[in-house]
């Protein structure tokens, strides 16, 4: 199981945070029959009315973000964590997105993800 696109490294993050089990990992895996099928945006609850122009993450709360292009296509997904602290973490696998939000918050907004040895 090669983490060779975002939304393999995103789910991955999330089981390794005990946000998703195996058995959800399993499931959500199952779903990329192809990039980002119908069924991967249904059991990520993806749809017009779940779509922000903003992100706001609520300290302690961890989760996915899914990125839409203009055309409003999926694009990217990514796991966010965010500590009770407020500090937020974001996994990066050096897409476009990545350098964007690297080039506009520095380098401090991509940290270690702890227990995952995985790091920007």
């Amino acid at each position: 199981n090669e983490l060779n696109a975002c939304h393999k490294v995103a789910i991955f993050l999330a089981e390794k945070d005990n946000e998703i089990t195996k058995k959800d990992k399993a499931k959500i895996i199952d779903t990329l029959t192809e990039n980002y099928s119908i069924e991967f945006q249904q059991s990520m609850n993806i749809s017009e009315r779940t779509l922000n122009s903003s992100l706001y993450i609520t300290p302690g709360e961890s989760g996915f973000v899914n990125f839409v292009n203009r055309e409003g296509k999926i694009c990217h997904t990514a796991y966010v964590k965010s500590s009770d602290n407020s500090m937020a973490y974001y996994h990066a696998n050096y897409s476009s997105i990545d350098k964007y939000i690297t080039d506009m918050c520095g380098l401090i907004c991509m940290r270690h993800i702890e227990s995952t040895g995985i790091i920007f």
